[in-house]
């Protein structure tokens, strides 16, 4: 996991585990967040390791955000890591594929279209989804 990157941009989507704000606590800059997160799984400090799993484990940032505004969640985190828009996990979807059929599922954009969310709950006996960004 070292050497995974916590962050990646890749055709102006910004790659995320947990739909938080509290990557830019780690950085200002997509190299900044993944070396602080190598640093903190690196750790043998216990404290250090705790602090990391409270920020990784915020959710929820970005579901009251609409409209591209300078002051929302959405535009914070891309403004600083780069991106048009944002993909991430971490917070289950099992509810929004309860009526889909099992070989169809959308994934779930919201914010303005600026975030899709893609936990389909496997964890929780739901889905792994993937998806088309492009």
């Amino acid at each position: 996991m070292l050497a995974l990157p916590a962050v990646a941009l890749v055709d102006d989507h910004l790659l995320v585990h947990s739909d938080t704000t509290r990557y830019l606590e780690f950085g200002s800059t997509v190299e900044e967040v993944n070396a602080a997160v190598s640093a903190a799984l690196g750790s043998s400090d216990t404290a250090v390791w705790l602090e990391f799993c409270e920020r990784m484990s915020d959710r929820g940032a970005f579901r009251d955000a609409g409209t591209p505004d300078a002051g929302d969640p959405v535009s914070v985190i891309l403004d600083a890591l780069g991106g048009s828009a944002l993909v991430h996990g971490h917070s289950t979807l099992t509810k929004y594929f309860a009526v889909a059929p099992a070989d169809v599922v959308d994934v779930l954009r919201y914010a303005g279209g600026r975030v899709v969310a893609i936990d389909g709950g496997v964890y929780e006996g739901g889905r792994i989804l993937l998806t088309r960004l492009a």
